[in-house]
This record gives C-alpha cells, sequence and structure tokens, in this order.
C-alpha cells in the first residue's frame, strides 16, 4: 500500500481519509465549494432529474447558512441549529413557516452530499448521520374499528 500523500489521482488530494486540499487552488475543503462539485459532477450521474432538481431546491436553503463551513468543521451542533432555523424559515411561496417534512427533505439532502463527500474522501464520517430530529411528537396510526373489536374482546 502506498503511503504518499499524494499518491491519489487528482488534485494531490492525498489518501482517502485525509480532507481535501488541493495544491493548485483549484477546490477549497468549503461545503460551498464541495456542493459545487457536487451538483456538477456527483448528483447528475447518481439522481433522477426529479430528485436532481428538488435537491437543487435544499442547496438554495443549504448554501447561505452552512456554505461557509469547511467541511471538516461541520459538526452536530452546528448541523442542529441549522434544522432549528430551518423549523422557523419562511417558505418561499407564501411566507408561512417551512413544514417538518421540508425540513427532513433538507435533512435529506444535506445527508447524501455529506455521504458522496466520505465516499470520495474528503471527510472521515458524515456528520449528519442520525442528526435530524422530528419536532413534536409523532400521531398514532389510526387503527380500523374491526382490530381495535377484535383485540379488546380477546383481552
Amino acid at each position: 500500500m502506498d503511503t504518499n500523500p499524494t499518491a491519489r489521482s487528482g488534485c494531490g488530494r492525498g489518501p482517502l481519509l485525509y480532507p481535501v486540499k488541493c495544491q493548485n487552488g483549484a477546490f477549497s475543503n468549503t461545503l460551498a465549494k464541495y456542493i459545487d462539485h457536487w451538483l456538477a459532477e456527483v448528483a447528475p450521474k447518481k439522481l433522477a432529474k426529479t430528485t436532481y432538481s428538488r435537491d437543487q431546491q435544499d442547496v438554495r436553503r443549504i448554501l447561505p447558512a452552512l456554505g461557509h463551513f469547511k467541511l471538516t468543521d461541520l459538526r452536530k451542533e452546528v448541523i442542529r441549529d441549522f434544522y432549528e432555523e430551518m423549523r422557523k424559515a419562511p417558505k418561499l411561496t407564501d411566507g408561512k413557516p417551512l413544514s417538518e417534512k421540508s425540513v427532513e427533505g433538507i435533512h435529506n439532502t444535506l445527508c447524501s452530499i455529506l455521504s458522496d463527500a466520505v465516499e470520495e474522501g474528503y471527510l472521515l464520517h458524515n456528520p449528519a448521520w442520525k442528526m435530524y430530529k422530528p419536532q413534536g411528537e409523532k400521531k398514532a396510526k389510526r387503527r380500523s374499528g374491526r382490530w381495535r373489536t377484535r383485540n379488546w374482546c380477546s383481552v
């Protein structure tokens, strides 16, 4: 196994587990720069057109809040605070707060982007992994009257 830090192809990235740092300055390791790369090179090859389009919409929410962070500086506290801000953020259509499902969609997009960064060797682990927790309690699933009757009678 080659331990030379520039042994990997492309931009002198270094071994798989080291953060990216291009010697020629072509790639900065901020989330914004990685998302640019992800949107241009990674996502079009992996995602369906509709998923890609939705992820682009989510990126418009992610970049202003987190784009300036270096990939290696993203921490669970930063991501948790971002989700809290998104819960208060207004929709672009009617100004009402984003739904919990929209916040979950933004999380899924961010998690997917960071997972690809891990696969490409830009991060050691995904800081957004298992970070999303829905706000509020889940509603109990409705059961049919037949199910309730049958279980009530069998007690």
